[in-house]
C-alpha cells in the first residue's frame, strides 16, 4: 500500500513539473525564430512579458494581445499555466511590417507562479479591472507624444483590447479576432462558470467614435459564433463587423492578416 501511495505521489509530482514547463520553451523558441526582443516590464500589479519586433517606431505602434490560452483543462481542471499553445498573435505579429509589440497577459508566459498571481486571474477574473489596469500601465511605458496605437487581440485578447482602449487616449484603432465581446452570452452558450469579477464590454459605454473598430468573426467558429460579435458591434460607433465564412476560431487568420493590416487607418 505504501509503495502504491509513493507511486501516485511521484506521478503527480512529474505531472506538475510538466504542467509548469510545457509552454515556456514554445514561446521562447517561436520568438527567437522571429527575431523578437524579449523584455519584462512592470504593470500596475503584475509583471508582463513583452516581445518587440525590430521595426523602428514612427507614428504607429501595433500592440498584439493573445487569447485566453488553456485556463481550464478537460473542461474541469484549472491549469497550472494558462499560456496559449497556438500563439496565433505572435505568428501574426511576425507578418507585420509596422513597429509592433506583443503584450503578455498577467500570469501568462512563465509568470503563473509569481507571488501576485493566483489562478483567478486566468479564470473568473481574467478580464478584471486589475488585469486591464496592469496591461494599460505596461503599454504606457512604450508610448511617446504623438504616438498612435492600434490594439489587436484574438479571442479573450480582443476583449482586453476593447477594455484597454477606454483608458488609452493614444488608441486610434481596435481590431478583435473571434472575440467573445459579450462574455455573459458566451459563458451561457457554453455552460461555463460566469466570469464573476470580469468586465463585460457589451455592458459598458461604447468606445469613442474617434476609435476605428474592426471586429472579425469566423463562419466556422464554434467557440465564438458570429452573432456574439455582431451584437456587440451594432452598439458601437465607427465599428465594422466582417465575417470570414471559411475561418474558424484559430484557422486561417494569418493568411488574410496582411490584407487586413493594409486597410487599417494609416
Amino acid at each position: 500500500m505504501q509503495r502504491g501511495v509513493k507511486a501516485v505521489l511521484f506521478f503527480l509530482f512529474i505531472w506538475a513539473l510538466l504542467s509548469c514547463s510545457t509552454f515556456s520553451p514554445e514561446y521562447k523558441k517561436k520568438s527567437s525564430r522571429y527575431g523578437f526582443t524579449e523584455h519584462d516590464v512592470n504593470g500596475a500589479q503584475f509583471e508582463h512579458r513583452i516581445y518587440r519586433n525590430h521595426v523602428p517606431v514612427d507614428n504607429w505602434l501595433n500592440v498584439y494581445i493573445e487569447g485566453d490560452g488553456q485556463p481550464i483543462l478537460q473542461k474541469k481542471y484549472i491549469a497550472h499555466d494558462p499560456t496559449s499553445r497556438t500563439l496565433l498573435m505572435m505568428d501574426m505579429m511576425a507578418l507585420d511590417k509596422s513597429a509592433a509589440l506583443y503584450l503578455g497577459r498577467p500570469c501568462y508566459m512563465g509568470k503563473a507562479y509569481a507571488e501576485e498571481c493566483t489562478n483567478q486571474y486566468w479564470t473568473i477574473h481574467r478580464y478584471s479591472p486589475a488585469v486591464v489596469d496592469s496591461m494599460v500601465a505596461a503599454v504606457r511605458q512604450f508610448t511617446t507624444p504623438g504616438l498612435k496605437l492600434r490594439l489587436i487581440g484574438h479571442s479573450g485578447g480582443g476583449v482586453l483590447a476593447v477594455l484597454m482602449a477606454e483608458q488609452l487616449p493614444e488608441v486610434q484603432a481596435v481590431v478583435t479576432i473571434a472575440a467573445p465581446l459579450d462574455i455573459a452570452a458566451w459563458t451561457r452558450l457554453h455552460h461555463y462558470t460566469p466570469l464573476v469579477g470580469s468586465l463585460n464590454p457589451s455592458l459598458r459605454e461604447p468606445l469613442l467614435s474617434s476609435i476605428t473598430q474592426l471586429h472579425l468573426s469566423g463562419g466556422m467558429d464554434k467557440n465564438v459564433p458570429a452573432w456574439i460579435v455582431d451584437s456587440f458591434t451594432r452598439r458601437q460607433k465607427n465599428a465594422v463587423h466582417n465575417s470570414y465564412p471559411d475561418n474558424s476560431h484559430i484557422c486561417c487568420w494569418a493568411s488574410v492578416w496582411l490584407q487586413i493590416l493594409d486597410n487599417l487607418p494609416q
